[in-house]
């Protein structure tokens, strides 16, 4: 859902494609469409696993390191944002929120 907001809100799909790019973990591609849930519409990103590739458990930390390395600031910002955003609804702290959705998903 984030990345369809992202892109919703004016980012440019090549950006988008390239900041994926600049994390260098490859084995997926991008599903881009226009949806509508329940009379809300909006633009679905769907990540699409296209080797076999495991899907690695990430914590906070983990993101974090990632980011750091790969990704400009603001990305690391989203996930924090995230975080502490799943940290209020779940009643904990922040670094025990477990990123689900990070790993690469199958169709």
């Amino acid at each position: 859902m984030p990345l369809g907001a992202l892109l919703d809100l004016g980012v440019e799909v090549a950006a988008l494609r390239t900041g994926f790019d600049r994390l260098a973990v490859g084995g997926f591609k991008l599903r881009i469409a226009p949806d509508r849930q329940s009379g809300i519409v909006g633009t679905r990103v769907e990540v699409v696993v296209t080797a076999d590739t495991a899907s690695p458990a990430r914590d906070l930390q983990a993101v974090r390191d990632l980011i750091g390395r790969r990704v400009e600031a603001f990305g690391l910002r989203v996930f924090e944002r995230l975080a502490a955003a799943e940290a209020k609804v779940h009643g904990i702290p922040i670094e025990a929120v477990h990123f689900h959705e990070v790993g690469l998903s199958t169709p």
